[in-house]
């Protein structure tokens, strides 16, 4: 399934399919003002499809567009869309984290943490702990201080349950 899903997207990201998927994308989060469940649906497979193209990429170069659109979608009311958008941007990371903190992404993964579901406070830690693994200190430094993450962290080792705690402790 693996090798599947990673020759798809390299297919598609060299295909130009990126280009009218990010054009659909931006006119569905534009119109979104409406509750449209269809419309909501494409967002979450959307936003599924471009987690996926940023996981099964080795080139920066070919999801550099998806950035914005994830720094977005990552501020979504949608617990599905929230999810998936945080592991695009963790597969970001991955990428070029110095991308990604300027984005600002960043400072919303970190407030994520205090979200009411764990399953989203663990893909935003998750995120945040491929900055502080694969960052330089400065990297690291600005995702620690300037973006309060530390703070949240002692949050989630003391406050929430097992499962956010045990990727903390990681």
């Amino acid at each position: 399934k693996q090798w599947y899903q990673r020759r798809v997207a390299i297919t598609a990201g060299h295909a130009g399919a990126l280009a009218p998927l990010l054009r659909l994308l931006d006119s569905l989060c534009e119109s979104t003002k409406s509750n449209n469940t269809s419309e909501q649906s494409l967002i979450k497979t959307a936003t599924w499809l471009l987690s996926n193209l940023c996981q099964y990429t080795d080139s920066f170069e070919i999801v550099k567009e998806c950035l914005p659109r994830l720094a977005k979608l990552i501020k979504s009311n949608n617990e599905a869309v929230l999810r998936d958008a945080c592991w695009g941007v963790m597969y970001m990371c991955k990428l070029s984290i110095q991308e990604v903190l300027d984005s600002g992404a960043c400072d919303t993964l970190v407030k994520l943490l205090m979200h009411s579901s764990d399953d989203v406070t663990c893909v935003a830690l998750e995120a945040l702990l491929a900055i502080f693994t694969n960052g330089n200190l400065e990297q690291k430094k600005y995702a620690a201080i300037t973006c309060r993450a530390l703070p949240r962290l002692r949050f989630l080792l003391h406050n929430k349950k097992e499962k956010s705690t045990d990727s903390t402790l990681r």
